[in-house]
C-alpha cells in the first residue's frame, strides 16, 4: 500500500536535485510513491533522476515535451498520485527525514484531512540577499494551539489574524482524497500559484492541525521566483490570483471569513504594488497601466484606500479639535 505520494517538479535544477532527492529516498516512511514530473528541463535534471530510478524503484518519472510551469507540473504529477496522502516537494529543497512519517501517523491517528508545520530558510552560498532573508519567517511554534483539531476555515482565520499564515503548499501535508473530492488543482500558467491553491485547500477542509516542527528547508537562491528581477507577469499574476480570491469572497456567507479574505487580497495588492515601484522598464511598465485600468479588484482597493485617507484625516482634525478645548 501507498502510504504517500510526493510529487517533485523538476526544471534547471541539477545542482540541488541529489540534495532533495536524498532528503526524499531516505524517510522513514518507506511506503511512498515518489512523483519526479521533469518539465521539459534543459540541464542534466532528467539524467539524475533516471540514475536514481535505476536505484530506487518508488520513483515513477513523468515528462512534459514542452515547459508549462510549475502548476501544471504538480497537477501532472497529483493525476498520477495513488497514496493516501500527497506531499509537494521543491526539487531545490530539503525536508528531515521523519517528516512524512511523524505527519502520516498524526494524520491517521486524528483522521486529518491536512496537517500543517514549519520552515527554516538557509542561503545558498552564491547569494547574500539579507534583506529578503530576514523577511522570511516560516516559524510559528507559540502561535497555535498544537493539540487543537480546527477547521480549514478556522485555521486560515486565526492564522491571518495572528500574522502566522504562510501560503507555501510545501508546508502542508495532505489528504489525497480532499483533493480529488473538490477536484483542486493548481491554476495553470501562473507564478504565486500557492496564493491561490492554498486558501482554496484550507477552504474545503473539515480537520487540520498544527504540528511544531521545522520540517521544511528552503533554500534561498539565485534565479529563483523570489529572488528574479519582477516584470509585467509578476504584477498580471498578482491580480488574477487576486481576482479569484475576489471569486471566493463572494461566495463565503460568514463575514469574519469575508473580511479576512478581503485583508488578504488587499495586502497581495499591496505587495503588488511595491513590486511595479521597483519596476523601471518602460514596455512592462505601459503593460502594467493598461492592465491595472481594465481590473475591477485594483479599482476596489484603489477605493479602500481613498477611503481610509479620508477617514484619516478626518480623525486626525477631530482629534486635534478635542485636543484645543
Amino acid at each position: 500500500m501507498i502510504k504517500v505520494s510526493v510529487i517533485i517538479p523538476v526544471f534547471c535544477v541539477e545542482e540541488y536535485l541529489q540534495s532533495c532527492l536524498n532528503s526524499i529516498i531516505n524517510q522513514t516512511l518507506k511506503e511512498i510513491e515518489i512523483i519526479c514530473v521533469n518539465d521539459a528541463s534543459p540541464d542534466n535534471s532528467i539524467q539524475i533522476i533516471k540514475e536514481y530510478a535505476q536505484k530506487d524503484k518508488r520513483i515513477k518519472i513523468l515528462t512534459h515535451e514542452k515547459n508549462a510551469g510549475l502548476s501544471v507540473a504538480r497537477n501532472t504529477g497529483l493525476s498520477y498520485a495513488q497514496g493516501e496522502y500527497v506531499y509537494f516537494m521543491d526539487s531545490d529543497d530539503l525536508v528531515d527525514l521523519d517528516t512524512l512519517s511523524i505527519c502520516y501517523e498524526k494524520c491517521k491517528q486524528y483522521s486529518l484531512d491536512i496537517i500543517t508545520f514549519d520552515a527554516k530558510v538557509f542561503n545558498d552560498n552564491k547569494i547574500c540577499n539579507n534583506d529578503l532573508y530576514k523577511t522570511l519567517n516560516y516559524d510559528r511554534q507559540n502561535i497555535f494551539d498544537v493539540n487543537k483539531i480546527y477547521s480549514g476555515k478556522d485555521f486560515f482565520c486565526f492564522a491571518y489574524n495572528n500574522n502566522s499564515y504562510r501560503s507555501a503548499v510545501w508546508l502542508n501535508f495532505i489528504s489525497l482524497d480532499i483533493l480529488k473530492s473538490h477536484k483542486l488543482n493548481f491554476y495553470p500558467g501562473i507564478i504565486y500559484e500557492d496564493e491561490l491553491f492554498t486558501i482554496q485547500l484550507y477552504f474545503k477542509a473539515k480537520k487540520m492541525m498544527y504540528y511544531p516542527r521545522q520540517f521544511f528547508k528552503r533554500r534561498l537562491r539565485e534565479n529563483s521566483i523570489m529572488t528574479k528581477k519582477k516584470d509585467f507577469r509578476n504584477i498580471n499574476d498578482i491580480l488574477l490570483v487576486s481576482d479569484e480570491l475576489f471569486k471566493i469572497h463572494q461566495k463565503e456567507q460568514s463575514k469574519t471569513l469575508k473580511k479576512v479574505l478581503i485583508q488578504k487580497i488587499y495586502s497581495l495588492l499591496k505587495w503588488m504594488e511595491q513590486m511595479n515601484n521597483e519596476i523601471t522598464n518602460i514596455p512592462d511598465k505601459e503593460k502594467i497601466e493598461l492592465r491595472l485600468k481594465t481590473s475591477k479588484i485594483w479599482g476596489k482597493y484603489n477605493h479602500y484606500k481613498l477611503r481610509n485617507r479620508v477617514n484619516g484625516k478626518i480623525k486626525r482634525t477631530l482629534k486635534s479639535f478635542l485636543n484645543r478645548y
